[in-house]
């Protein structure tokens, strides 16, 4: 990717971001593991293969009940223990953010991001994030994007509850995007390539 600046190791950017988004770490004795679940089956086979390639077992890919539709089965697998998942275990969510490059802001933007192809912004949502570690991530995002720094805007919902996400202004998403499309067309992750405004040859449910 054009603007990364050296970096982490994907196996640690898959971790750090999975702790931010998509991820669940559980502790095991003196251990951890982490575990994965997405629609997006072959995003899903992407993070299973690199872990594995980076030294990390897993499980077999199986299907279990979707959090957000329980007649739905989602694809999800889970890593064996590592001291690299433990590490980040114990990190707080700042840390986490702090250790992010551009590989680990793509993933967290996969997971949790959208793309608005009219407006030409981002949004990425971070509602359990803390004001500290939501400007650490806009930080964090201004260090290999400084053509504007991302917003915090918040979603209010009718019955008073009020989410925070970060708002990615069209320049940025303008430089971010390029870097999103060479990562799904490296991986070969066709259902990723609507993050990017990419046409896609899947269909989406959500």
């Amino acid at each position: 990717m054009g603007n990364q600046q050296g970096g982490t190791c994907m196996v640690e950017q898959i971790i750090l971001s999975g702790k931010l988004g998509d991820g669940c770490l559980v502790k095991y004795c003196k251990n951890a593991i982490i575990r994965f679940n997405s629609i997006h089956l072959n995003y899903l086979i992407f993070k299973k293969i690199q872990l594995e390639m980076g030294g990390i077992r897993t499980t077999d890919i199986s299907f279990g009940i979707s959090g957000y539709n329980r007649q739905r089965k989602i694809p999800k697998f889970s890593s064996h223990v590592d001291e690299r998942i433990t590490k980040a275990y114990y990190m707080s969510k700042k840390e986490c953010i702090e250790n992010l490059d551009i590989i680990g802001i793509i993933m967290l933007f996969l997971d949790d991001g959208s793309y608005h192809k009219r407006a030409g912004t981002g949004n990425l949502y971070v509602n359990t994030f803390t004001l500290e570690e939501l400007n650490a991530l806009i930080d964090k995002i201004y260090e290999y994007y400084p053509q504007k720094k991302c917003s915090i805007y918040h979603d209010n919902k009718k019955d008073g509850r009020s989410y925070p996400y970060l708002y990615i202004p069209k320049i940025v998403m303008e430089n971010f995007k390029k870097d999103i499309a060479m990562f799904v067309k490296t991986y070969n992750i066709p259902e990723m390539f609507y993050k990017a405004g990419l046409p896609s040859t899947t269909i989406r449910k959500e």
